[in-house]
């Protein structure tokens, strides 16, 4: 008899989770209060994606009339990019809708709550309320925009990525709380578009737990755009009127037409999620299987950092199989994360920093973009590629600023992965003129044996 299983939230974690154990024969039941897709697909990556792209069309069109190639004026439409965001999110969910319906996936729209082992109720909007009874109960809700105990915060109108992806028309000045990935996308997504941005983040620098190299290159760039940036500064009150919102540090008074929180996130946990599982500060807590109990599993940002919607999936899919009689083991060291602000990053592994504290002796490879051909091609002589190994010339890092540095990363993780070796990456024959080429270079630069610097 199919092993049925009950999965409350229907994002990257949850809906990818379904598909994965409806493939191997499980009978489920999705349960999802809101659009299948979750934050990524709905409000987060997805959307900030449409802006993004838009945002690079208008900055090549400006690089290009400065080095007189394009002449003439152009004019971007935000409201038609809104829509155009508005109608990739709509298909994207209808697509999420029939993969539910091809796999035999029952959806239940409605909110879950955790009665006991195995049984689950969904109250629906109409207030009727569902029971499902199970084998295995995933919890994969998700998460919400954190909000920080400053005055005014709540009902000064403060934007969070919700807000502000609905926006309806680009703020003349806008002051983003937050400096960490969030804050420096929507930076330079808002400050392309002509708004005049002030980002403030209360620790000594932008993207906490990213390699310095990354910081210091993101920081400079989004400085060379018009971004105002102020480390170490606290928000203590925020107060709007008719002239616009006020924020105070101390004696110090930023002032901007809006106010974007982008101070991270909090998981979300179900109600009833206690009874079977342990809350840690509202995050469920699993072990490195996904399992947080007997009969209950947890994937996505409902477990905590890192609140990444491909780390969700993997997850969501570990979890599944390990329900089936798999044993899957999460391995932390080899996610990658890509972000997109003044300029493109991907990321996978450890730091350097991070790198040296576990092992001590390491080997550090650069390529700078200046010196790629293709790179130079595209007028994206911006950038580096990092490459971190141990002592003995193992990948143990890569990182990346620059044009496509969001796919080349996805070599990067399968060499941090797979723990090949700057001889494996050596004996790789890579296709000229490419982006992939920085790659290699800066992998055999931490043996001194690149041949273009």
């Amino acid at each position: 008899m199919a092993k049925k299983i009950a999965i409350l939230g229907g994002g990257p974690a949850g809906y990818v989770a379904a598909i994965r154990a409806a493939q191997l024969g499980a009978s489920v039941t999705l349960v999802e209060s809101a659009n299948l897709g979750g934050v990524c697909t709905n409000v987060g990556c997805i959307p900030t994606k449409t802006y993004y792209h838009y945002a690079e069309i208008t900055k090549e069109i400006n690089d290009a009339k400065a080095d007189k190639i394009l002449e003439g004026e152009f004019s971007f439409d935000w409201l038609r990019i809104l829509r155009k965001k508005d109608l990739i999110v709509k298909k994207l969910v209808a697509g999420i809708g029939f993969l539910m319906k091809k796999n035999q996936i029952e959806v239940l729209a409605g909110t879950g709550e955790i009665i006991g082992k195995g049984e689950v109720f969904v109250k629906h909007s109409n207030a009727e309320v569902s029971r499902v009874l199970c084998d295995e109960i995933l919890i994969a809700t998700g998460s919400a925009p954190r909000s920080i105990p400053i005055e005014g915060w709540q009902g000064s109108g403060v934007w969070s990525n919700t807000e502000a992806l609905s926006a309806e028309r680009v703020p003349a000045s806008l002051l983003i709380i937050g400096g960490g990935v969030i804050g420096c996308e929507f930076a330079h997504i808002f400050s392309t578009f002509g708004c005049k941005v002030t980002i403030v983040e209360v620790l000594d620098g932008l993207l906490p737990g990213i390699d310095p190299d990354i910081v210091d290159i993101v920081t400079k760039t989004l400085a060379r755009q018009g971004v105002s940036i102020r480390t170490g500064v606290g928000i203590q009150r925020i107060e709007r009127t008719s002239e616009g919102v006020f924020a105070f540090s101390g004696a110090e008074r930023f002032e901007a037409e809006e106010i974007l929180g982008a101070v991270g996130r909090m998981p979300t946990p179900p109600i009833g999620a206690e009874i079977i599982a342990k809350l840690d500060r509202g995050r469920l807590v699993v072990d490195e299987s996904c399992r947080a109990g007997d009969g209950v599993w947890g994937a996505g940002d409902v477990c905590g950092a890192p609140f990444l919607a491909h780390w969700a999936s993997a997850m969501g899919e570990a979890a599944v199989e390990n329900m089936l009689g798999a044993n899957h083991h999460m391995n932390l060291d080899a996610v990658p994360g890509a972000f997109f602000t003044a300029i493109e990053v991907g990321t996978v592994g450890l730091t350097e920093p991070q790198a040296k504290a576990r092992f001590g002796e390491v080997n550090i490879g650069r390529f700078p973009y200046q010196a790629s051909g293709r790179a130079k091609t595209a007028s994206a002589a911006d950038g580096f590629s990092k490459v971190v190994t141990d002592k003995s010339g193992v990948i143990v890092g890569i990182h990346i600023a620059g044009k496509h540095a969001s796919e080349m990363v996805c070599a990067a993780g399968l060499a941090v992965a797979r723990k090949l070796t700057v001889d494996d990456w050596k004996e790789t024959i890579v296709a000229h003129p490419t982006f992939g080429e920085i790659l290699k270079e800066s992998a055999l630069d931490s043996i001194g044996e690149a041949i273009h610097i």
